[in-house]
Formats: C-alpha cells, sequence, structure tokens
C-alpha cells in the first residue's frame, strides 16, 4: 500500500471547521486525508497543517498541479514545507518531463526536510466524464478512454510515478496495461447513517469494498457521501462495512 489506511477520507470544504469535524469524527476508520483544491486553495498552508495536529497522520494534497517542470519543482518544493504531507497529486497532461521533476523534488525531500519518507507523487488523468468524442476533439486523443488510461499508466510506471487515481470503471483496463501499478479511486456508493439509508441514486454503485476487490489499492469515501453531514455515524457504518470485506487495516484507532 502507499499508505497506512486502504480508505482514505476525501474532503474539499472550503468552511475549515466543518472540514475538521468530518476529519475528527473519521478518525476511527481512517488517519488518512486527501484535502481538495477548494480546500487548500481556501485555507492554504496553515489550514492543511490543522489536519495533522488533529489527528490525520497522512494527508494528501490533491493539488492537481500542471505545468513546466521548474513549475513544478518550485510547487514541491514550496509543499514539502507542510507537515504531514503525505502525497499530493500532478495532472498526467503535464507530461513526463514535469512528473519527472516532481517525483525527483518530492524525493530530496529526505535530505532537505529530514523526512522519514518522501511524499508520494500520485498522477490524475482527464475527467472520466469527457466522452471518446470530446476526447478526440479537444484533446486530440483518438483511440478512446480505454486506450488513453493504458498509455498514461504505463509511461506513467516507466518513469517512477508512486501512483495513478483513475475512475472506478477505469480499474480494469489500468490492470491489464500494467499490474503492478499502485491504482487509487473514488467510491460512489455511501453509507447509511443514523438519519437516512443509502439513497437510491447510490446504491447500485460501487462501494469501498468493491473499489478494492476490483484493483485499487486504495479507495476514496468522499465526505459529500454522507446524507445530512451525520459523520459521526457514517464513519462507524463504513468501519464495520471495512471489517466484514477484510478491507480493515487495523490503522485508524484513536
Amino acid at each position: 500500500m502507499l499508505f497506512q489506511d486502504k480508505v482514505c477520507l476525501a474532503v474539499d470544504i472550503t468552511d475549515l471547521a466543518k472540514a475538521q469535524a468530518v476529519a475528527r469524527d473519521f478518525r476511527s476508520c481512517t488517519r488518512t486525508v486527501k484535502l481538495g483544491p477548494a480546500l487548500c486553495a481556501a485555507q492554504g498552508p496553515m489550514g492543511i497543517r490543522s489536519f495533522y495536529s488533529l489527528g490525520m497522520s497522512e494527508v494528501i494534497l490533491d493539488l492537481r498541479l500542471c505545468g513546466r517542470a521548474w513549475e513544478m519543482r518550485t510547487a514541491i518544493s514550496a509543499i514539502l514545507s507542510i507537515r504531514g504531507t503525505a502525497g499530493v497529486t500532478v495532472q498526467a497532461c503535464s507530461g513526463r518531463e514535469s512528473m519527472s521533476a516532481a517525483l525527483q523534488t518530492a524525493a530530496g525531500s529526505i535530505l532537505r526536510t529530514n523526512t522519514i519518507k518522501p511524499p508520494k507523487v500520485l498522477a490524475t488523468l482527464s475527467p472520466s466524464t469527457l466522452t471518446d468524442a470530446e476526447l478526440a476533439a479537444d484533446h486530440c486523443i483518438s483511440g478512446g478512454r480505454r486506450e488513453y488510461v493504458q498509455t498514461t499508466v504505463r509511461w506513467c510506471r516507466e518513469i517512477g510515478v508512486h501512483g495513478v487515481i483513475v475512475d472506478y470503471y477505469d480499474i480494469q483496463a489500468a490492470k491489464e496495461a500494467c499490474p503492478d501499478m499502485p491504482l487509487l479511486a473514488n467510491a460512489k456508493r455511501g453509507v447509511a447513517t443514523r438519519l437516512a439509508s443509502i439513497p437510491a441514486s447510490q446504491r447500485k454503485l460501487p462501494g469501498v469494498g468493491s473499489v478494492i476487490r476490483a484493483g485499487a489499492c486504495h479507495a476514496f469515501f468522499d465526505a459529500v457521501l454522507v446524507a445530512r453531514q451525520d459523520h459521526d455515524w457514517a464513519a462507524d457504518t463504513l468501519q464495520k462495512e471495512m471489517k466484514s470485506t477484510g478491507i480493515w487495516s487495523g490503522h485508524g484507532s484513536p
């Protein structure tokens, strides 16, 4: 595994107090949190550090960086000063040179910041909402989503990218192209809470267990999947689901 918990909480709430409340309630089942771009932009380094102080021992910054190699070095260098940073996302469309620059800068953090482990660099793909026609017309990707995913996963593995964040429906194609590439994907189904059952619109969608069984090494559980903000009950339910499906890692207990 790239991180200590197979299931990672995903939070992208600009209100820091509300975001912290979610993370606090979920500590019973995970101590790994992915902070989205809106939260990071709204709260900055101080807000990001607060999650580490709160007890989330691994913080993934979902910044989806994109740019030239020197821009990537500058951005990653700045990120290294934020305590608790365990990972950062970089858009694969930046290309091999920029991705390699991000990897090299992250690896250098051992000497620069005295950290035990450098942060993981995770590649993100083009949104899965884009149709094959849109990929061809707007991005000059003529082979369709499947070929795009497989090609990207292969070159990411070649240059040493630590993991690739894919859509659940991309997992099979990615595993066929590169079986040993660590994959991360979002669960699309929430859990029942004290106040509400799983919405009908989500019941047939993949939950955390389905994501792991499909071949991802980590599943992201987004806070928006919790109905009526009943986070403490949802965290308990999710922990039970993780145990019943055999993906409970034992981490995250207070």
